[in-house]
């Protein structure tokens, strides 16, 4: 089985993180030895997540099945809740507060698509410049949903005085954008 490609030098590695289930056909008389090659050249975080687990293998792939579609279906929910509030606000110009929670959903999805590995499972060729766009996306929605998500707040709930706390934020929000977008 094979999840990327370890390398001891960088420019050979290929970060890749999904997960996979495979079969191994043992009987009475083998004692298998499971090696894992590991190497982490891309990012702090990078490595193995969880520990390797054993199991019956069609629990396992059932477990696994159920996680990518539930994964895949929230990610279509975010997606049709998304565009139904961007659809909300080309019908009433006014109501700031459909857009902005437009655009949260909208990076809840982004959020949601880099960080529950779907978009790992459908790159036919996985490379390091893709597990860096995955990364970077997944820190921009962090930090995107939060700001969004205030500014929606502060578009039902607060009185105007509150709205310098909010330009706070998004001043806040765009020094770390431009952080993660210029650092490597």
């Amino acid at each position: 089985m094979k999840n990327g490609r370890p390398s001891s030098t960088p420019e050979l590695e290929i970060p890749n993180r999904s997960e996979k289930s495979r079969d191994l056909l043992l009987d009475a008389t083998t004692h298998p030895t499971l090696v894992w090659h590991i190497s982490n050249a891309s990012h702090s975080r990078g490595g193995p997540s969880a520990s390797i687990y054993l199991g019956n293998a069609q629990s396992m792939r059932t477990g696994l099945l159920s996680k990518r579609v539930r994964d895949a279906a929230l990610l279509g929910i975010l997606i049709i809740m998304s565009l139904y509030h961007f659809l909300l606000f080309s019908q009433r110009r006014t109501d700031h507060a459909s857009l902005w929670f437009g655009i949260f959903t909208g990076c809840m999805t982004i959020r949601h698509a880099s960080t529950s590995q779907l978009l790992e499972l459908t790159a036919t060729h996985p490379n390091p410049t893709s597990f860096e766009w995955i990364f970077t996306a997944e820190y921009l929605s962090y930090y995107w949903c939060v700001a969004t998500f205030f500014q929606f707040f502060f578009e039902l709930f607060t009185p105007e005085h509150f709205r310098t706390f909010g330009k706070v934020i998004w001043v806040i929000v765009l020094g770390f954008t431009a952080f993660t977008l210029v650092t490597p």
